[in-house]
């Protein structure tokens, strides 16, 4: 198989003389390792949303506040413009407030 390759090569390179600029264009017929690696996908606000979320309420508090501080730090900027670590701070706080008050009702 190497050899088949280095041969599509030699004939690529020996098409064209010396000093010359050529669009060479070189086939393969190796299949790709990974399919699934090669193909782009998009994820929907949601989707990624809902993984954020799981990610948070996966946490330990030392965690979730760690979390917090570092995106503070990142979603501070200008306001009016689209910042993700904005949400992200957002839903920090907001799993931040549900532990809280799970908390006080189990003290009652």
């Amino acid at each position: 198989m190497f050899d088949a390759i280095q041969n599509s090569l030699y004939r690529a390179f020996s098409k064209g003389r010396a000093g010359e600029n050529e669009n060479i264009e070189v086939k393969s017929d190796l299949p790709l390792l990974h399919p699934e690696r090669h193909m782009i996908g998009f994820e929907s606000d949601e989707a990624i949303l809902q993984r954020l979320r799981e990610r948070l309420r996966s946490m330990t508090d030392e965690e979730l506040i760690e979390f917090g501080k570092t995106v503070r730090g990142l979603s501070a900027g200008p306001t009016g413009t689209s910042n993700p670590f904005k949400q992200q701070l957002g839903e920090a706080r907001a799993e931040w407030k549900q532990r809280k008050n799970h908390r006080i009702r189990e003290q009652k």
